[in-house]
């Protein structure tokens, strides 16, 4: 049995080994400050894999991962501002944020405003991640469908649903590397057969052409 999504590390540093090289970045629901070690981006959410060029000066490049929901309330901006998008942090807040800043967590939190969290948007994020009905999440929340589906965009930077697909997808791959079997993945995570998780893996996995 996976944890809660509450209960996963909320915010993770991560750097390339070397010179960041071109691959292929699944979606996860998460949105990253990344640095080269001159600019900060914010790398948006995004909706299905994503080609990732690399650095073009050949630089290594690294960063913090954020916990879906976590990062727009730290620079208050709406998520969908940056979905499937990376853009210059400078351009999106008055934030001030250098590269060194990215190597310590716990001094980066300090640089955004206190109480910027909204542990709402966390506590919504970890439903989904259960695989609770958006119906029921929205009831749990006393908000109707529409207000969950404007707050998601914002927290988010997309809606319920997708958000869902894309964590119920992150789940099964979690399973999958634990060594479970396909089947039994697909019932866990709630789809209708094994057939139905790889058509969602493919979809989400897969980049626009």
């Amino acid at each position: 049995m996976l944890p809660p999504f509450s209960s996963l590390p909320l915010i993770e540093q991560w750097a390339a080994d070397g010179p960041a090289t071109s691959g292929i970045i699944l979606p996860d629901g998460c949105m990253d400050l990344v640095t080269d070690g001159e600019t900060i981006v914010v790398a948006g959410a995004d909706t299905r894999a994503r080609h990732f060029a690399g650095a073009d000066n050949g630089c290594p490049m690294w960063g913090v991962r954020f916990h879906p929901g976590l990062l727009p309330g730290l620079l208050d901006i709406p998520a969908n501002l940056v979905t499937d998008q990376v853009v210059p942090l400078e351009d999106l807040t008055r934030t001030r944020v250098s590269p060194k800043d990215l190597h310590d967590i716990k001094h980066l939190m300090t640089v955004f405003p206190a109480g910027a969290v909204e542990p709402t948007s966390i506590k919504i994020a970890d439903q989904l991640w259960r695989g609770i009905s958006i119906e029921q999440v929205a009831q749990s929340a006393s908000w109707s469908p529409r207000q969950l589906r404007r707050l998601s965009m914002r927290w988010f930077g997309y809606g319920p649903k997708h958000l869902q697909r894309v964590l119920r997808v992150r789940r099964a791959e979690q399973l999958l590397g634990n060594g479970l079997r396909k089947s039994d993945v697909a019932a866990w995570c709630g789809y209708a057969d094994s057939s139905h998780l790889w058509r969602d893996r493919r979809d989400l996995n897969t980049p626009a052409r």
